[in-house]
């Protein structure tokens, strides 16, 4: 049975030419040598025809890409992530960031301004091998300055993406 399934896969692959040339002039000297072959060759053919002269390739409409593509376009699409997005909660967390950044510069010029009138302890730290730099000479009235123009330009940048975002949407 094997040996006819073979003997089929190879006639099949001889009928439909897609078969190396060295295969092809061998299975035509065992269909005009092998009465086996011959016969088989000739039931293929007979069932190749029948498939090929009874059938036409059928053809789509003209109008099929454009009906296809309109039942497409009915079709609902999924809503976009900003419709899942609640618009308060965003601002109300922008707000809660701004209202920190204020509380806290504010509440860094206003400890500056009384941390010279509350005495503190003295806290005596050992001296270390590393000659590290004062820190008074890094913090005062100019680092505070830029520091807070980089905070008003930040800011100036936040507002802008806000407008630009609301300025879309319109």
């Amino acid at each position: 049975m094997e040996a006819q399934d073979n003997i089929e896969q190879t006639l099949w692959a001889y009928i439909d030419g897609i078969c190396d040339e060295q295969t092809h002039d061998r299975v035509a000297k065992q269909i005009a040598t092998d009465a086996l072959w011959g016969e088989r060759y000739a039931e293929l053919m007979a069932f190749n025809a029948s498939l090929t002269n009874g059938l036409e390739l059928e053809e789509p409409s003209v109008r099929f890409t454009k009906n296809v593509m309109d039942l497409i376009g009915q079709a609902s699409v999924a809503p976009s992530v900003r419709a899942y997005i609640n618009p308060v909660v965003i601002r109300s967390i922008g707000a809660l960031l701004l209202l920190s950044i204020v509380v806290t510069t504010l509440y860094a010029f206003f400890s500056a301004g009384a941390g010279a009138a509350i005495p503190v302890q003295e806290i005596t730290i050992p001296k270390a091998q590393v000659h590290m730099p004062d820190a008074a000479n890094f913090i005062n009235t100019n680092t505070i300055t830029v520091l807070l123009c980089v905070n008003v330009v930040l800011g100036l940048l936040f507002l802008d993406t806000v407008l630009r975002r609301k300025a879309r949407h319109l």
